[in-house]
């Protein structure tokens, strides 16, 4: 019996011992659920592979070019937006209200030290990151105006984070340009037309401050002149000059120039080739079918149940003749049919929409415009690649 008792007890000792040792071993693990830092972002390789994430998640799709980014002014569709009936609310979610892109990439940025990687080493990477904040705060400016600026990842029980008020758009502003200058002073300078480079930071910084600068110069006698505490948005003549300076650059030192080929195929192909044209393209989000990376830009273009986009009637009439004079010049433009107001225009309208003698791409049979894919009969070809 005593024996029985002693092996129970030797049992019970052993059993106890390994679950000490397997209850220390878990603890001292890193949850499984959680990205850590101190595995994750020890190697370049690492750093590469968290911030190729951003291309997929921040960068537009290719129908969000027409559905987000031209539906307000230039493009017309069965469903019109609520900024063109004048009735937008901002609803309880979505409407691009939507922080998770930010908090993926301050996430990076407050731990990418943590590796022990060099600065040299951890720099383009952070330069990546720091160009998508950028890029991720001017898509808020230009849709919401003041926003309240995070730097660093927030915690899901920070209220007074989560609950903090808008920040001034010149801070917000500041604070993009600022992000840009990192990226371009530490991004590599080679040429890559679907990876973040020196130039493409020079791109969107140029462009960032063309859109602010004009917004505020035409802006000042408004309330949209005025950030959400009043205060007047000034510097509308720095931004502008920073915007030449950054385009200056950009022209006479990057690796680009104007795609040529022929007047009436250049700039079809440029937007619809299967592949970028990286003569003159300097980012493009690229796509294929052997990844089963796909999108629908031709399904929405021509298809008959969905969204039936065309080019709005005003944008068609900017286009200029070919010699350069106004077409709303032209005696009784107004009334004018499709042939007719297409004919000896500028190249570019004939390859944005479909008109007399249109061919799609892997085909040689002309097509006229489908009115039952076009709400306006100005049918797109700008995208639209072989069937």
């Amino acid at each position: 019996m005593r024996n029985f008792k002693q092996n129970i007890i030797y049992t019970f000792t052993v059993l106890s011992a390994v679950t000490t040792s397997c209850q220390d071993d878990f603890l001292g693990r890193d949850p499984l659920a959680q990205l850590s830092p101190s595995s994750s972002f020890n190697s370049p390789t690492q750093l590469e592979l968290y911030t190729h994430s951003f291309y997929g998640d921040v960068l537009p799709g290719a129908t969000t070019i027409y559905m987000e980014n031209q539906g307000v002014d230039d493009i017309i569709t069965s469903e019109l937006q609520p900024e063109v009936m004048g009735n937008r609310v901002l609803p309880v979610s979505g409407g691009g209200w939507s922080w998770t892109d930010l908090r993926n990439i301050n996430f990076f940025l407050q731990n990418y030290r943590a590796g022990g990687l060099s600065d040299e080493a951890t720099a383009p990477y952070v330069g990546v990151a720091r160009f998508f904040r950028a890029y991720f705060y001017f898509e808020k400016v230009k849709r919401f105006g003041d926003v309240p600026w995070y730097s660093e990842a927030i915690a899901a029980n920070d209220s007074t984070q989560l609950l903090k008020p808008r920040d001034s758009r010149m801070l917000v502003v500041d604070s993009i340009l600022a992000d840009l200058d990192y990226a371009i002073a530490n991004l590599p300078a080679n040429k890559s037309v679907d990876q973040i480079t020196r130039w493409t930071a020079l791109a969107l910084k140029s462009r960032v401050c063309l859109y602010e600068g004009t917004w505020r110069k035409y802006h000042a006698d408004d309330v949209f002149g005025k950030d959400t505490q009043g205060q007047a948005l000034t510097g509308w003549q720095e931004l502008l000059q920073t915007c030449i300076n950054a385009s200056e650059e950009l022209m006479e030192n990057g690796p680009y120039s104007i795609y040529l080929s022929s007047p009436g195929s250049a700039y079809h192909e440029l937007f619809a080739s299967p592949e970028p044209l990286s003569t003159e393209v300097i980012l493009a989000r690229t796509f294929s079918a052997d990844l089963s990376l796909k999108h629908r830009i031709n399904f929405y273009t021509v298809s008959t149940s969905n969204w039936k986009p065309g080019l709005e009637k005003k944008l068609v009439n900017s286009y200029l003749m070919a010699d350069g004079s106004r077409f709303t010049d032209q005696p009784g433009y107004e009334t004018m049919i499709l042939p007719e107001e297409m004919l000896n225009r500028d190249p570019r309208l004939s390859q944005t929409i479909r008109g007399p003698g249109y061919t799609r791409i892997g085909s040689s049979l002309p097509v006229a415009p489908n009115l039952g894919a076009s709400v306006t009969g100005y049918q797109l070809t700008k995208f639209v690649s072989s069937p």
